[in-house]
């Protein structure tokens, strides 16, 4: 199932009406998988492939019983279908399969883009239909009959809207659904003005008041469907808006970046417990700041997970739900994620950078440009805009050695099928990237995929410095290193660069295609909702 050009759902239940907003069925330990899920599984990334005409070098991340498992099946797989498609290609491609769990923090991080927002705070109806409160001062003319991009049909209870989202008839949304969010209305503004210009208005007649009745006419009939299709953008931004004061988002997204920046728990403990405490934050808002607070210090002895805990009982939280915490940090706690967040997955910051962006957090009360304010405070380099650029999703990391040839093959062992020799699987650069993660991905990573495939991404070049208990070590250095390594057979342990090194130029950006698939996409509330069974 399609969700943006570049990302794709394998559906785990049939549902003729699937979509992947519609979370039917997604397993994230391996006691919800079934024989079934992973046959549908492998179907599904089989078919991609042949899609892509490419039968691409599989690695998949070692101790995962899931993503080992989906790496056997289709190895299997593709053995067979090298001997039936031998045309195929078999070069510059690679498939890597990631674990949910190795990033947590994700899908429990506030969303920032259009769409994400949309799916996290006003949620998809039917798959891709918003539903939303209709306007009491709404007097508007009814729309022009056949116009693609007029709203949708009013839903049989008055008092809504339903806006059927469709970035193929609806250029506003296929241009803005990953503008973030504070700049939506400048962007809205910016579309609606050159979709004016296009039309070839001339603004002198139409000031002067020298136009013809035809003339207006025909103007106001081209005019018509354009301007409701920035409206009813409008009213969804409206009523986002409204979600994010009446929850004090500004707020919580902030402090959720700020999490990232700095490794004393103690500056945090007040603030959070104060949060959590308060009824101006939902119930579930301060169960999910909790379970992020308890992933970032769990390993700190002056964390106040408990006392949040007890908050959160006297609040009136499901006791189950409180559970959630230990249950989601029993699978994917620090001592099971393969890589350390909070040096892999974000921006390098120093200490004395990330307490400067916390006391200008404190200090302004409200986090402009981060969400639901305006971007004076960013565009300006104030400490809100810092704050904001914080997270980084793992899989950026990861995408980022496997096109550098850095991607540990300790870590990440390749699954060798028909059709590519040891040497060729160690030793490939990579043009195309296919990334698989069973158990969900977030509109956060698919705009990471969105962005590098538009070259904006930065090409982080990293080496191997030192090692611990067998896991390599990373330091990030600026491009301009002569050569590129790759694979590498040899314990990251007994050497400090990687056997089988291949030259290659270093690139300023990431300059691979790549392909996201997953079995969902995910918002905060579903991704929870994966560990209640």
């Amino acid at each position: 199932t399609p969700i943006t050009e570049n990302v794709c759902v394998v559906p785990l239940l049939p549902n003729t009406f699937s979509t992947g907003h519609n979370v039917l069925d997604n397993p994230v330990v391996c006691g919800q998988w079934t024989d079934e899920k992973y046959r549908r599984v492998v179907d599904g990334l089989v078919s991609s492939m042949l899609m892509m005409r490419c039968r691409p070098v599989i690695r998949a991340r070692v101790q995962s019983e899931i993503c080992e498992r989906i790496a056997r099946e289709l190895t299997a797989r593709m053995t067979a279908i090298h001997s039936s498609f031998p045309d195929v290609r078999n070069t510059d491609s690679v498939l890597l399969i990631m674990e949910r769990l190795d990033d947590p923090m994700t899908p429990l991080l506030s969303q920032r883009s259009y769409i994400g927002m949309i799916h996290e705070l006003l949620g998809f109806q039917d798959g891709n239909k918003v539903l939303t409160a209709q306007s009491s001062s709404s007097n508007a003319e009814p729309p022009i009959a056949g116009s693609p991009l007029t709203p949708g049909p009013t839903s049989t209870d008055p008092k809504h809207h339903v806006h059927v989202l469709n970035p193929k008839v609806d250029a506003v949304f296929r241009e803005n659904c990953f503008t973030r969010f504070d700049e939506l209305p400048l962007g809205l503004s910016r579309w609606f003005d050159e979709a004016k210009r296009n039309l070839g208005i001339n603004k002198e007649k139409l000031k002067a008041g020298s136009m013809a009745p035809k003339e207006l006419q025909a103007l106001r009939l081209k005019l018509e469907p354009i301007t409701r299709n920035v409206e009813r953008h409008e009213e969804i931004l409206k009523a986002i808006q409204s979600e994010v004061k009446t929850r004090n988002l500004n707020i919580l997204t902030g402090i959720e970046q700020s999490l990232f920046a700095l490794d004393d728990v103690v500056v945090f403990n007040d603030e959070v417990k104060n949060m959590v405490e308060s009824s101006d934050y939902e119930i579930e808002d301060a169960l999910r700041l909790t379970l992020l607070y308890h992933l970032r210090y769990e390993q700190s002895s002056q964390k106040i997970t408990d006392e949040l805990k007890e908050i959160l009982r006297r609040r009136g939280c499901d006791p189950k739900r409180i559970a959630m915490i230990d249950t989601i940090t029993n699978v994917a706690g620090a001592q099971y994620r393969l890589h350390n967040l909070w040096k892999d997955g974000l921006k390098k910051v120093g200490e004395d950078v990330g307490k400067a962006m916390w006391a200008g957090l404190k200090a302004i009360g409200t986090l402009n440009g981060v969400i639901g304010g305006t971007s004076s405070s960013a565009s300006s380099g104030g400490s809100a805009g810092q704050i904001n650029t914080m997270h980084q999703p793992l899989m950026r990391t990861l995408i980022n050695r496997l096109y550098n040839g850095r991607l540990s093959e300790q870590l990440y062992p390749v699954h060798h099928a028909s059709g590519h020799t040891t040497a060729e699987a160690s030793a490939i650069r990579p043009k195309d990237i296919l990334v698989f993660v069973p158990g969900g991905v977030t509109y956060e990573e698919a705009q990471l995929v969105r962005d590098i495939n538009l070259g904006k991404v930065e090409n982080r070049v990293e080496s191997v410095t030192t090692s611990n208990y067998g896991k390599a070590r990373f330091e990030i250095g600026k491009i301009g290193a002569p050569t590129r390594y790759s694979g590498g057979g040899q314990s990251a342990a007994a050497t400090t660069s990687y056997a089988g090194s291949i030259p290659h130029p270093d690139s300023s950006h990431i300059q691979a295609k790549v392909y996201l698939c997953s079995t969902a996409v995910l918002n905060t509330s579903q991704f929870l909702k994966s560990f209640e069974n």
